[in-house]
């Protein structure tokens, strides 16, 4: 990778201050050129012929809002795929992509949400997987989660489930496009502060290994999903 060329476009989905959310992410895409806009302010770039790289990230929006905001990042979204450019979205990033390529049949809310750490499980061959590459079968990652994708566009296919979700993670066949549900650029101390902080808001059957934590926790998911992503090349 060349680092001091790789330019990532982050929209910062967060909707409540501080939107500090940007941050999480900053620590793991060093030593790339990170450039943040707001999604729910509509800060977009007009021209996005400068970045090299789009991640989306989280929200607590619902992946069906049909705000201004939302159908705009999606035409962000597709115009950096027809460009050939990486790609990410994680959580409802993630949501987003699959909506933006097939439509609002793609998503839905969860049955059972995801709160926690929870164990992922690869799918899929080697050809399918480059951004989960270097991760062993089955991994624990935090989640945090209310909808899904509940089907993959054309061309997309799975790369990760779990228990709960069937779709934790997916890419495109060709181009290089990569949803995540799960939210790698946590850490131990910050995941556990958000199950605390949303106690009582959500079933206790939806809350996962709090207890496990940090027999489960690896830095080494962000390290290898971010260093992955960071690592592809536009497809033109």
């Amino acid at each position: 990778m060349n680092a001091p060329r790789v330019k990532v476009l982050v929209i910062d989905n967060t909707i409540d201050r501080p939107f500090k959310l940007a941050a999480d992410f900053r620590r793991f895409l060093a030593p790339a050129e990170i450039h943040v806009r707001r999604g729910p302010q509509r800060d977009f770039p007009g021209d996005v012929s400068a970045y090299t790289h789009l991640l989306l990230t989280g929200s607590k929006t619902s992946c069906s809002d049909r705000s201004k905001w939302v159908e705009r990042e999606m035409e962000l979204a597709r115009t950096m795929a027809e460009e050939g450019k990486p790609v990410l979205g994680v959580c409802f990033g993630h949501q987003i992509l699959a909506r933006a390529f097939g439509g609002a049949a793609c998503v839905r809310a969860a049955a059972k949400p995801e709160l926690g750490w929870c164990e992922v499980c690869r799918v899929g061959g080697p050809s399918v997987e480059s951004l989960l590459s270097g991760l062993p079968s089955r991994f624990y990652t935090f989640q945090s989660h209310m909808d899904e994708v509940a089907r993959l566009p054309g061309k997309f296919v799975a790369t990760a489930t779990s228990e709960r979700c069937a779709i934790q993670a997916f890419r495109h066949e060709r181009l290089p496009i990569f949803g995540i549900q799960f939210h790698p650029e946590k850490k131990l101390e910050e995941g556990q502060a958000s199950i605390e902080a949303r106690r009582g808001t959500i079933p206790e059957d939806c809350i996962f290994n709090t207890s496990r934590a940090k027999s489960v926790y690896s830095d080494h998911v962000a390290d290898v999903i971010f260093r992955n992503f960071l690592e592809q090349e536009s497809a033109r």
